[in-house]
């Protein structure tokens, strides 16, 4: 449905009743606390907020009662903390895994997240990068499934055990972050998943590591070693020409292989590598002349 902007804004009603009008607000904020809206600016926040003062309750408010209270209530800034991203990544993850067919959690030796390099077991190379519009990032480490569940998920430097219970029939679950345990609903609509706790409603972009890598460098044409690793093998000489997804050398990484490959067609300008020779986490291994 097309939305316009020659009506009123209003999309929705939340219309609660009881026999008294205590009990009608307080069935009011718990349905504000059940209600999520994604993907558009709404004013559960606002609400909530509103049906709290004291005035509200007591039908005493008056027509300036807003605009003497609004300024302390915070409602632009939601804090995306580390509880925050690991929830939402391990949502993302138990996705990938049910993609499949399997069980969300099965199979894990075959996944390729199991590597371990004795950092709490978290595997040594990201597999993910979120991100959120007002700039908080973070690359995500996933560790092997234990007990009943749990997850060890690295958000950057932090190490943060998670158990994310079974989605409900309204898409809530249950996340246990170090034995602190909150319900919250994870949508995911594309690369973008929303997290509703009881900090607010966060929007945050998942990208897989390496594409988010990739696309990285395709503006520049620098073509970038995905990891730390050794060089096998180099496929292209200054001057050749390279259409996008050409490989560019081969690296070899935790003893995995992988294709470093150009991101846009052109011509090679640079090749910064050779074959066996170590080169660190985004470091050039060559560059190339996009055509136009």
């Amino acid at each position: 449905m097309e939305v316009t902007p020659f009506y009123d804004s209003m999309l929705a009603k939340l219309i609660t009743h009881a026999p008294t009008r205590d009990e009608a607000l307080d069935r009011l904020a718990r349905a504000l606390d059940d209600t999520a809206v994604f993907g558009v600016t709404g004013n559960i926040g606002f609400l909530r907020h509103l049906i709290d003062l004291p005035e509200t309750r007591a039908a005493s408010f008056h027509t300036r009662l807003i605009d003497e209270q609004i300024g302390g209530w915070a409602l632009a800034h939601v804090r995306h903390d580390e509880r925050t991203l690991a929830t939402a990544a391990a949502h993302w993850l138990r996705g990938r895994r049910a993609a499949d067919g399997r069980s969300p959690w099965s199979a894990w030796d075959r996944s390729g997240w199991q590597l371990a390099n004795g950092d709490g077991g978290l595997a040594p190379v990201p597999s993910l990068h979120v991100e959120t519009a007002d700039g908080v990032s973070a690359e995500i480490r996933f560790g092997p499934v234990v007990a009943a569940g749990g997850l060890l998920v690295g958000v950057n430097d932090a190490r943060v055990p998670i158990h994310l219970g079974a989605a409900g029939a309204d898409g809530r679950c249950l996340s246990v972050v170090d034995g602190r345990r909150e319900t919250v609903l994870v949508h995911e609509d594309g690369d973008t998943l929303y997290v509703q706790d009881r900090r607010g409603t966060h929007e945050l972009k998942a990208i897989p590591y390496l594409s988010y890598i990739s696309a990285s460098t395709q503006a520049s044409g620098d073509v970038k070693a995905p990891m730390m690793g050794l060089i096998l093998k180099v496929s292209v000489a200054p001057g050749d020409r390279v259409e996008k997804g050409s490989v560019v050398a081969i690296l070899e990484s935790m003893k995995m292989e992988m294709r470093i490959c150009a991101e846009c067609a052109g011509t090679v300008a640079t090749v910064a590598c050779t074959p066996g020779q170590t080169v660190e986490r985004s470091a050039i291994v060559a560059t190339i002349e996009p055509d136009g």
